[in-house]
C-alpha cells in the first residue's frame, strides 16, 4: 500500500508534476488506475478544479472489482471513468457491455485495445477472434475520445496505426 496515492509529500509532488505536464499539453482529464489510489479525496483536492480525475477500470488481478468502481462513481460525482476495453473483457466477454452501459454517462475517454495472440493491449483490427472485435460495437454510440492503446512493440509501423484508425472509424459509422 506504500505505492498508492495518498496524502504524502511524495504523492503531492507527483500529482503536481502530472498537472504541469497536463497544462503544457492542454489535457483536462488525468487518468489513474483505480487500484492505485488509496485516498481519492486527496487526489481530487490536489488536482483542483482545473482537471477531471478519471479512474481507469483495472484487470481482475488488481483487486478492484467493477462493482466497487461503479459504487465509487455513484458516490463521487466529481470522479469520472476512463474505460479500458481490454481490462473490462478480461473479466468476461460481456463485461465490456455491462460496464459501459452502467457508466456511459461518466466516461470521459476510452482506451481501446484487445488481448489476443498471447499479448495484452494489442491492436483491435488484427484480432483473429471476431467475437472480441464485435463486442466493441457497444461503443458505437459513444462520443468520447478514443485512445488507441495497441502497442508497437518492435518498431513504428505506420500501416498498423492506419489500419487501427480505419477499424475504429468503422465502429463509429452508425452514429
Amino acid at each position: 500500500e506504500a505505492n498508492k496515492y495518498r496524502n504524502t509529500d511524495f504523492f503531492r509532488n507527483e500529482i503536481n508534476k502530472i498537472k504541469a505536464l497536463a497544462k503544457k499539453t492542454g489535457c483536462k482529464n488525468i487518468t489513474i488506475h483505480a487500484d492505485q489510489i488509496e485516498d481519492f479525496q486527496f487526489v481530487l483536492k490536489t488536482l483542483g478544479n482545473e482537471f477531471n480525475l478519471c479512474i481507469e477500470n483495472v484487470r481482475p488481478k488488481e483487486n478492484f472489482p467493477n462493482e466497487k468502481l461503479i459504487d465509487l462513481l455513484d458516490n463521487n460525482k466529481n470522479i469520472f471513468l476512463t474505460l479500458d476495453t481490454a481490462h473490462a473483457m478480461e473479466f468476461s466477454l460481456g463485461e465490456l457491455s455491462s460496464l459501459y452501459n452502467k457508466t456511459k454517462e461518466r466516461i470521459k475517454q476510452i482506451h481501446l485495445s484487445l488481448t489476443h495472440n498471447g499479448r495484452f493491449h494489442n491492436f483491435a483490427h488484427s484480432c483473429p477472434d471476431e467475437n472480441l472485435k464485435s463486442s466493441l460495437n457497444v461503443l458505437a454510440k459513444s462520443s468520447c475520445p478514443i485512445v488507441i492503446e495497441g502497442g508497437l512493440r518492435e518498431k513504428f509501423e505506420k500501416d498498423l496505426i492506419i489500419n487501427e484508425i480505419n477499424f475504429i472509424r468503422s465502429l463509429f459509422k452508425t452514429k
